[in-house]
């Protein structure tokens, strides 16, 4: 396979660098890693005052963790950035059949401001009252570091592919979506206003935030979650505002390549190598050390109280159970400075390009694609030979469902455990989501057996109800640990005291199967039961509890 030489390389860097159209209130730009540098002091965990710092000073070895860090002035000035300073610094990075390079343009921001949040009270499922809530400090941190990738093919140097990083998600944007008629009209206005080549890409970062986006004049949705009690509840969505009428960094103008990998690739360049800088191995923070947020969650609830005005009763419970969530979602974030590029090993490394898709359950096959729950808690699917990767439910007014356990596919339609518990279904292309029974809710993974959805209650009650979500009903009084798995017009279940169980569709010849005890969902198959023990063994034994 052909590789790209420098010379390649430094054209399909320009010819595709990203355009940044910044939303007209952000306050807080991009600049470059020695402009930060030169307002920092260096922190060393052993004590003392922070000394003056700059790419020649930086540490690069790691001698313990949480060391070093790096502290900023918290002002306005420097929190703002230098735009004028910054530069797109680039990993060139050959992929793992040497017929495509993907180009990492990463940006350094001084600061990251605040969240913000659209939250709704809901009467009977329906939202009665909304408006965006300021999380300040929810989200703050200094240091900020965010990337695009852009995949080439090396044989015809044109792109094939482009990803978009969004905090803890980010967006793969192949195939037929390249040339999204949406996107190319709403992007030639933004080329009409400025000189930019017909190849660059255009992006849109989020308002404080700086996660990249395709769309402009959006909310982009993401951590979607809502909480019901009593026929009332609250809805929660962080929101990602974009919009292009802001300044513009045009990253053509001013890049640097810091970095090729992996090692072969470098030396393929000979002289044509860049020498990585010194930043680059700086392995802490880049900003404080142990900074927590002084939001507790009775805080956060006293923001979403304020937003609501007065509430009744059990919406103001609900706004507890979603402010406990909030200050942990955040917590993660605090003030502390990120880790560097170098750092951010599944970024660097390449995970987030599609083929290298990671997931927290078992998948689910069916109709040609893979269905999986992603780490991020995404519902994801991609094609069986490792093409088309997609969220599931992502638009330019959401970043897509989430699920909590492994999904199933029945009739066209995908079954899941959503981020709130609630039992949901929609279509693989994302249509027809809703959910089943208007709020019924499950604790694992349903189960589908001809038209009826078999699951555990979060009261671990073993539940069933029609695919439309009429004739909601339990099965008797009986409970289960885990999913059902439903064969023959018999549900087999893992019962409360981990006997093995089996009883029949209608709540009838509920049994024992013998005295076998088991640690999870059970598989009956040809007149066996296939279980995993108590003592973890393998095991299997005949449904009438024989053999």
């Amino acid at each position: 396979m052909a590789k790209l030489n420098r010379a390649d390389l430094d054209g399909v860097i320009r010819r595709y660098a990203p355009l940044i159209c910044f939303h007209p209130r952000e306050k807080y730009f991009p600049c470059s890693v020695e402009w930060f540098l030169e307002r920092a002091k260096l922190r060393r965990k052993s004590g003392g005052d922070g000394v003056p710092v700059s790419v020649s000073t930086l540490p690069t070895q790691n001698v313990g963790e949480g060391e070093y860090w790096l502290e900023y002035p918290n002002t306005d000035e420097a929190k703002s950035g230098k735009m004028d300073t910054a530069r797109a610094y680039v990993h060139a990075r050959l992929g793992y059949d040497e017929s495509y390079t993907d180009l990492q343009y990463w940006y350094f921001y001084a600061y990251n401001g605040p969240g913000t949040s659209k939250v709704g009270s809901l009467v009977a499922d329906t939202v009665v009252k909304s408006g965006d809530v300021n999380m300040a400090p929810l989200g703050e941190h200094f240091g900020d570091w965010e990337h695009v990738t852009i995949r080439i093919d090396n044989s015809s140097k044109n792109m094939i592919g482009y990803y978009l990083s969004q905090h803890s998600d980010g967006e793969w944007v192949t195939g037929d979506e390249l040339n999204n008629a949406d996107k190319n009209t709403q992007d030639a206005d933004v080329r009409l206003g400025n000189p930019v080549g017909r190849d660059q890409l255009i992006v849109y970062p989020s308002l404080n935030g700086h996660g990249f986006y395709r769309w402009k004049n959006a909310r982009n949705y993401s951590e979607h979650r809502k909480y019901t009690a009593a026929h009332t509840g609250v809805e929660f969505r962080l929101c990602n505002d974009t919009d292009d009428r802001g300044p513009k960094f045009d990253t053509a103008k001013s890049w640097q390549l810091v970095a090729v990998s992996p090692p072969p690739y470098a030396d393929f360049l000979g002289s044509g190598k860049p020498t990585e800088p010194r930043w680059l191995s700086y392995p802490y923070r880049w900003g404080p050390e142990g900074t927590q947020t002084t939001l507790q969650p009775n805080h956060v609830r006293e923001i979403l109280q304020a937003a609501f005005g007065v509430l009744g009763l059990a919406v103001s419970a609900t706004v507890g159970r979603l402010a406990t969530e909030l200050a942990f979602l955040y917590k993660k974030d605090d003030l502390n400075g990120p880790s560097g590029p170098k750092e951010k090993t599944g970024a660097w490394s390449g995970t987030e390009i599609m083929g290298q898709e990671e997931t927290q359950t078992t998948p689910f096959v069916a109709e040609g694609y893979i269905y999986f729950q992603g780490t991020n808690n995404g519902l994801y699917r991609v094609r069986d030979d490792g093409s088309g990767t997609q969220r599931i439910g992502r638009t330019n007014g959401s970043a897509g469902h989430e699920t909590k356990a492994q999904p199933i596919v029945y009739k066209g339609y995908v079954y899941f455990r959503g981020s709130n518990n609630g039992l949901y279904r929609v279509r693989g292309d994302g249509s027809g989501f809703q959910q089943i029974g208007g709020g019924l809710e499950t604790i694992a993974a349903p189960f589908l057996y001809n038209d009826w959805i078999y699951f555990q209650g979060t009261n671990s009650g073993l539940y069933r109800v029609r695919i439309d979500g009429s004739q909601f009903q339990q099965i008797r009084d009986y409970e289960t640990k885990s999913s059902p798995f439903v064969s023959d017009e018999w549900v087999y279940f893992q019962g409360r005291d981990n006997g093995l169980y089996r009883v029949r569709t209608d709540g009838n010849g509920f049994h024992r199967i013998g005295g076998n005890e088991t640690l999870a969902t059970p598989f009956p198959s040809s007149g066996w039961v296939y279980f995993r023990g108590t003592n973890n063994g393998l095991y299997r034994v005949r449904v009438d509890g024989s053999g």
